[in-house]
């Protein structure tokens, strides 16, 4: 927002700004209710590798149930409801940005969840899954995973999810 446009005062008393460049993340109104709103304002250092750090925490997590145990998946995947599940297999530690802004693009159209395979390799076995990052869906209870194949890219992977997932 260009804060010298008449248009921006609104913004500039709402959200204190004092200050230009100011970067401010709002958070998705899908997990916070009204009254909790609270924009989060950036305070660290200018440089790309500093905002895309902080800017990639601010995605929510909330939207992926990470499974590190056999019952924790099976609870995941048998579910009641008809929506497709889609499974990151993952060495990783952390749940990494690409995959939460997925999970935000399809929220209700798809469910996502993580496997941690250092914690229970066994579960990449279990899925025949060999290396890392994997992506399958499963969709609809009992059914066969389909394997993702392509670019590790946002892209890429939410053109494949697309038709696998409910309607809008």
């Amino acid at each position: 927002v260009d804060i010298a446009r008449k248009n921006a005062a609104y913004l500039v008393d709402v959200f204190q700004i004092k200050t230009s460049p100011t970067i401010v993340a709002f958070p998705s109104t899908l997990l916070t209710s009204p009254d909790d709103y609270v924009p989060e304002v950036y305070k660290g250092a200018k440089t790309f590798k500093a905002i895309s750090s902080w800017a990639a925490k601010q995605l929510p997590q909330q939207l992926i149930t990470v499974s590190s145990t056999e019952d924790e998946l099976d609870a995941f995947l048998t579910q009641p409801d008809p929506i497709p599940r889609v499974l990151l297999f993952s060495e990783k530690a952390d749940t990494s940005a690409l995959y939460k802004a997925l999970s935000l693009r399809l929220v209700y159209r798809m469910a996502f969840g993580e496997v941690r395979v250092k914690a229970n390799p066994y579960l990449a076995e279990k899925y025949d899954v060999i290396s890392y990052p994997t992506i399958l869906v499963i969709e609809a209870t009992g059914s066969s995973p389909v394997k993702y194949e392509g670019q590790n890219d946002i892209d890429s992977i939410a053109a494949w999810l697309e038709p696998l997932a409910l309607p809008l």
